[in-house]
């Protein structure tokens, strides 16, 4: 059994109750061509539109209201290295602005090195890392909004 994802289960509820929380995702919007045969000509008929989820970004609360919680960000690997994941970032750090916090917070392991870079690129600053089962890291980090806004 994988990672706890019940706030995934139902994103309206989790993140979007609230109007200091928040959930976006990134699409990808193609137009497929269809050919369409009408009494044997063929040409080319209406397009559909497919959209896919590429990406993804949350904000919650912390304890403190006036924190917010970095989550949930994911950038489908056909999609990585696009960009996607920084627009998303300062999607949410806008937001965060927007809505009065003071500071953003988030957890990241180890295994998320370029997560790592675009945060550290964006002002993050790390805070601490905590090791689970003495192998494996926890890395926290803080963004202090007041400096962002200067």
């Amino acid at each position: 059994m994988g990672p706890a994802i019940t706030d995934l289960e139902d994103v309206c509820t989790t993140y979007q109750t609230d109007s200091r929380t928040n959930f976006w995702v990134a699409v990808d919007t193609t137009k497929i061509v269809t050919n369409v045969s009408n009494g044997g000509s063929s040409g080319i008929g209406n397009g559909i539109t497919q959209s896919n989820i590429v990406g993804s970004i949350a904000i919650t609360q912390k304890g403190d209201p006036s924190i917010a919680f970095l989550r949930r960000v994911a950038v489908d690997q056909n999609y990585r290295r696009l960009g996607i994941a920084r627009k998303l970032v300062k999607c949410a750090i806008s937001f965060c602005i927007e809505q009065n916090y003071d500071a953003i917070e988030l957890v990241t392991t180890e295994a998320q090195n370029p997560a790592r870079k675009l945060y550290e690129q964006e002002d993050f600053v790390h805070v601490k890392t905590n090791f689970l089962y003495h192998c494996f890291a926890m890395h926290h980090f803080s963004l202090a909004l007041k400096k962002k806004n200067l």
